[in-house]
């Protein structure tokens, strides 16, 4: 999250997508939060492991999408990685 102000938040999306959120989520938010947002509305807040958490288990489904449409399962989890770490990186040192 980039910014907080009162009801509304500058969330920052992780692919350079920036948006304001309404702040609903009933744990005080600050900048550099990682946050859960849902139709526009910022409704948790993640530790560092419950962000881990859901992207371990995002990133294992893309790989299980690959496999289902043909791609080896090795290469299934090089490309996964490949095109997630960007993220991880910006979101594991913010």
């Amino acid at each position: 999250m980039l910014e907080v102000n009162d009801l509304l938040a500058k969330v920052d999306f992780g692919d350079g997508t920036v948006r304001e959120a309404l702040v609903a989520a009933p744990e005080e938010l600050s900048m550099g939060d990682v946050v859960l947002v849902h139709a526009g509305t910022i409704i948790s807040k993640l530790s560092r492991e419950e962000f881990m958490e859901s992207f371990r288990y995002y990133r294992d489904i893309a790989v299980q999408i690959a496999v289902q449409a043909g791609v080896p399962e090795k290469r299934a989890r090089r490309e996964v990685n490949r095109s997630l770490k960007g993220l991880l990186d910006r979101k594991v040192k913010g």
